[in-house]
């Protein structure tokens, strides 16, 4: 081999490297008819859920906060210890995810499980495990968030979602023009929670990146019609050595046409009417100190 050729060589190998390093913050799960796709250094987070080649989630991520100390920070600003996909079926396909931040005095470990149905069912499902860890030698409280963010049938516009449950712990979208759901369900129970639409603006989203504390506000709705958002919020004392594990059900049931964007158009406008009013008389966040 020339030497020219051999330094094409490195540099080919060299260019290939730096891209893999640089997507390998970007994880896929696949199974059945499902593909879920996570960027674990970003907030851009869980990012899609697509089911039967359609996209159906906008945004999930998740913030915390130790001991009500100052705001609640975003997940992938910890320290990113490990990522592992593995193949937990028969199915082809990585269709479990973990992935472990690691800090100072505390752990958080994500274990998600994605479950796909036949092609063209229009159904799937993911179970989300959260597991927070003290590696301290003192007790301290968090309080762990996390946002969601679903367009089902890829509309952002014709939303409406509430909460149900005794205490509150279940969360059901639906796309009205059609009654596609996704259904959210958390064990234990969310100590608090919130659902809402965005539009104008993204106001729980500012409130979870602002520099204040966040309390969610626990409205159940249904909100009206628009681009829907749900948010839960667990609070936990943890003593060293010791855990606290979060449990996240997700399913998505999407099996009807996508409806004309003129129809979609209508509703979103006639949700935003809606959502206004009701947003001058709700705040989606409230703050520790009011």
């Amino acid at each position: 081999m020339s030497w020219s050729l051999r330094i094409l060589f490195g540099l080919t190998l060299i260019i290939t490297m730096m891209v893999r390093d640089a997507r390998a913050d970007i994880l896929t799960l696949d199974d059945g008819n499902a593909q879920v796709v996570m960027d674990t250094a970003s907030q851009v987070g869980v990012s899609t859920w697509s089911v039967d080649g359609q996209d159906q989630l906008a945004k999930q991520w998740y913030w915390l906060r130790i001991s009500g100390a100052g705001p609640e920070i975003s997940l992938d600003t910890l320290n990113l210890a490990g990522t592992q996909v593995s193949n937990n079926d028969l199915d082809p396909g990585n269709d479990r995810l973990r992935v472990r931040y690691d800090e100072t005095d505390f752990e958080v470990l994500l274990d998600f499980s994605l479950t796909g149905g036949l092609p063209g069912s229009g159904v799937s499902s993911m179970s989300q495990t959260f597991r927070i860890k003290n590696t301290s030698d003192d007790t301290f409280d968090i309080d762990f968030f996390s946002y969601m963010d679903f367009n089902l049938e890829q509309q952002p516009g014709g939303q409406t979602v509430q909460i149900t449950g005794t205490p509150g712990n279940t969360a059901t979208q639906t796309f009205v023009f059609n009654q596609d759901q996704v259904q959210m369900i958390g064990t234990p129970a969310p100590n608090r929670f919130t659902v809402g639409l965005n539009g104008p603006g993204t106001p729980l989203l500012d409130a979870l990146n602002d520099a204040s504390n966040t309390h969610l506000d626990n409205q159940v709705g249904p909100t009206g019609i628009g681009d829907a958002y749900t948010a839960f919020q667990w609070s936990q004392r943890i003593k060293p050595g010791q855990s606290f594990l979060i449990g996240l059900d997700l399913s998505l049931d999407v099996q009807n046409p996508i409806p004309e964007p003129a129809t979609v158009t209508i509703l979103g406008l006639a949700g935003l009417a809606l959502g206004s009013r009701r947003g001058r008389r709700n705040t989606h966040s409230a703050r520790k100190n009011q």
